[in-house]
């Protein structure tokens, strides 16, 4: 189901996000949700089972789900369906766990659906099957590092939605699927769009939004899926506070749901609100001892990250510790081992948090891991104590809406003469942050001037992403030039600073947006 988005939870973080127009969509009401659709499904008994699993796969319930979709797919009119289900129930487990076992299930079962929809007359469902399987095929590869096959099965999955939307506009659960891989076209640099266009793979945010929009509202079995794309789309490329609306509802319509519980915990961590992120993630843990649901330990990661932002350090180090020790493959190890060293130091334990800084390793091409290994070599020079201390609470503080704390430290660090210019620079860009995000603009572009005014070391990210902030705050008053020439400026600045990456990304949608 949530291909992509899953991993979402289990994503880097690319720190914050730009601006656009609300495209934000309400989930739908339980209430007006249609049946699950055909699916090449013909008899009532089947239709039960197919429902039965589906909803269990919300609630990520994945023993039973599979348990469903094997009876399902032993059905004359289940086969494709179940079979379908079952590769997306491994689907799942690999995305979530990253374990090989998983995969090489996953290979399996998608295998066997490819063979299965190989001898079956062509039909809108057997279309979307086909475009559906490609798309997950396409997912795993790239979480793999297998990104030249990945590439393959996406075009692959590009033309076969390309094709359903064309011949079969009425299915509109094919939208979903277009409008992810619009989605992602849209936000690759210009030199990757261009070349894509030249051989017939075009898209937009606001293309991929728009399918996604329709398919949430209109389809039969996507609305769900379609609605959490929708918020998560906003809280990783554009504004994160319209993702919140979508997933609270799906949140409030399916309670039991793991999965819903744990990506509406996400966006309100995104939206900096740890103290009721950190009670959804909790419940999703919590699950772990009944069988019956599938484990995130996503979850567990950014329980550990929401108790680290509220400074509860203890218990941020059971949960990132936990985290570190069970999960198999790298997401998130970067940033989970560099926040349980901190968590540990921050107790007064600096020894036992030195052996794991050295421990903190950037084998992946993600900001994340990056901005984690520095971090954690930084600490290795200097202790969490002092100022390095003070900003790392008052950067907690923000992180978790609580903006007076904050303030209480940035302001007069800002102005101590005695401190260096980088530390006093960071003062006054999360000074900026507090005041930006609390409806203070003025007050916010004096103090974002004044880091960039202070910037001393080539990899700092205090000036270029102030630079972006002042973009958005003149974008947002409409003064087009300004916004544009801040932008540009933030793409100027040299040199692979923390989360260069993302900037650079941020600020180019933000030019597309006012040309």
């Amino acid at each position: 189901m949530i291909a992509p988005v899953v991993s979402a939870t289990g994503m880097q973080q690319t720190g914050p996000n730009t601006r656009s127009a609300d495209n934000s969509v309400e989930a739908p009401s339980r209430s007006s949700r249609l049946p699950a659709g055909q699916m090449l499904v013909s008899t009532s008994s089947s239709m039960q089972l197919l429902d039965r699993g589906r909803q269990a796969i919300i609630d990520f319930r994945l023993h039973d789900a599979e348990r469903s979709f094997t009876s399902l797919a032993n059905l004359p009119d289940g086969r494709p369906a179940g079979l379908f289900h079952l590769a997306m129930v491994s689907f799942f487990r690999f995305l979530m766990s990253d374990s090989e076992a998983d995969r090489f299930e996953f290979e399996q079962r998608s295998g066997e659906l490819k063979r299965e929809l190989d001898r079956l007359p062509d039909s809108p469902w057997r279309a979307l099957l086909g475009a559906e399987m490609n798309l997950q095929r396409a997912v795993v590869r790239a979480k793999i590092g297998k990104y030249v096959r990945a590439a393959l099965a996406a075009r692959t999955a590009y033309q076969e939605y390309d094709r359903i939307v064309r011949e079969y506009p009425s299915l509109y659960d094919g939208q979903k699927g277009y409008g992810l891989l619009k989605l992602a076209i849209g936000s690759m640099p210009g030199t990757y769009r261009r070349f894509l266009s030249l051989i017939g793979f075009k898209g937009s945010v606001e293309d991929g939004l728009a399918a996604l929009d329709t398919a949430a509202r209109k389809g039969n079995f996507s609305r769900e899926e379609a609605t959490a794309f929708v918020a998560l789309s906003h809280i990783l490329l554009l504004e994160p506070v319209n993702g919140i609306k979508g997933l609270e509802r799906l949140h409030t319509d399916y309670p039991e749901s793991a999965l819903f519980t744990h990506l509406y915990g996400y966006v309100l961590f995104e939206n900096r609100n740890a103290a009721e992120a950190e009670e959804l993630f909790r419940w999703v843990v919590d699950r772990e001892a009944d069988h019956e649901y599938f484990f995130i330990d996503y979850a567990q990661y950014f329980l550990g990250m929401s108790l680290f932002r509220l400074n509860e350090f203890a218990e941020a180090e059971y949960h990132l510790g936990e985290y570190v020790r069970k999960h198999q493959g790298q997401a998130l190890d970067a940033p989970a081992t560099l926040h349980l060293a901190m968590s540990i130091e921050m107790q007064g334990r600096r020894m036992e948090a030195v052996s794991l800084y050295k421990q903190v390793q950037s084998d992946r091409e993600f900001d994340l891991d990056a901005v984690s290994k520095r971090k954690a070599a930084d600490l290795l020079r200097e202790p969490l104590v002092g100022v390095v201390r003070a900003l790392q609470t008052a950067a907690n503080s923000f992180d978790a809406g609580k903006y007076e704390a904050a303030t209480d430290v940035l302001v007069p660090l800002s102005r101590d003469q005695a401190l260096s210019s980088e530390y006093r620079s960071e003062a006054y860009y999360r000074l900026g942050r507090v005041y930006h995000v609390t409806n203070a603009p003025d007050s916010a572009l004096v103090a974002y001037r004044e880091a960039v005014n202070l910037r001393s070391e080539a990899r700092s990210r205090w000036a270029p992403w102030s630079e972006y902030y002042m973009g958005r705050i003149h974008e947002d008053r409409g003064a087009v030039d300004a916004a544009i020439a801040a932008y540009r400026r933030a793409t100027e600045y040299g040199g692979k600073y923390d989360y260069y990456q993302a900037l650079n990304n941020n600020a180019r949608l933000g030019l597309q947006r006012l040309k």
